[in-house]
């Protein structure tokens, strides 16, 4: 059982990334790799029983054409002139296809109920890894441009200074709109995202990432107060 009470990343703390708010975005994301291993094992499974079930379809199918064949053979000598091999074959021949359509729409129900969200959802993590490794770019970018504030001395140019406060800016902004999608991203996956809803809730009732993207971009936009 995991820790309660730890649901969602809170947004509005991506524009400092304190620390905590890092442990917990390395948490979340663990348990979605974790998850990631499991569900993608279940669509490994998922996927060999509707191949088999296909399979299995087919062979109903092919035997039920099989057995509606016999009446169209002719032979020399007649040892059944009641018909009852051919009236028990057809009849199994009707049963063999009853079957195999319900073979069927067991392998559609499947296919559509079960593998297809379970395609979605591994589509999402490989997007989430995409997220993951910008986010951490956008940092080791942040951290430069911070550190290229900082060095920058009172006797240094006006066009210099300005230079590094617009690099600043620019990383800033950035990092932030990256982390903001990034951690709402790791929410969605966290509490469980299926067609849309979020553990029976609407997704919308989750933190609005546009919203505090822009306000991330606001703020974002003055760069902090230097050292001398």
């Amino acid at each position: 059982m995991g820790i309660p009470g730890f649901e969602k990343l809170p947004l509005e703390c991506a524009l400092d990334d304190p620390p905590q708010m890092r442990t917990l975005a390395t948490v979340f994301c663990e348990d979605v790799t974790c998850q990631h291993v499991y569900l993608a094992k279940m669509h490994n499974l998922t996927s060999k029983l509707v191949t088999c079930l296909d399979d299995v379809t087919l062979a109903y199918q092919g035997l039920a054409h099989h057995l509606h064949a016999y009446s169209s053979k002719k032979y020399a000598i007649n040892t059944d002139p009641k018909n009852l091999i051919d009236t028990s074959l057809s009849k199994s021949a009707e049963l063999m296809q009853e079957v195999s359509t319900w073979q069927h729409i067991l392998c559609t129900q499947l296919t559509d109920g079960v593998l297809h969200p379970l395609t979605q959802q591994l589509n999402a993590y490989s997007q989430l890894q995409q997220l993951k490794e910008k986010h951490a770019q956008c940092s080791q970018a942040l951290e430069v441009a911070v550190g290229s504030f900082l060095r920058v001395k009172k006797r240094d140019s006006e066009a210099e200074k300005e230079a590094a406060a617009a690099a600043l800016t620019d990383a800033r902004q950035n990092f932030h709109q990256c982390a903001v999608m990034y951690y709402n991203e790791l929410n969605l996956h966290q509490v469980g995202l299926w067609g849309g809803r979020v553990a029976g809730r609407p997704s919308s009732q989750l933190p609005d990432a546009a919203a505090v993207v822009g306000c991330c971009s606001s703020v974002s936009s003055r760069p902090r107060s230097r050292r001398s």
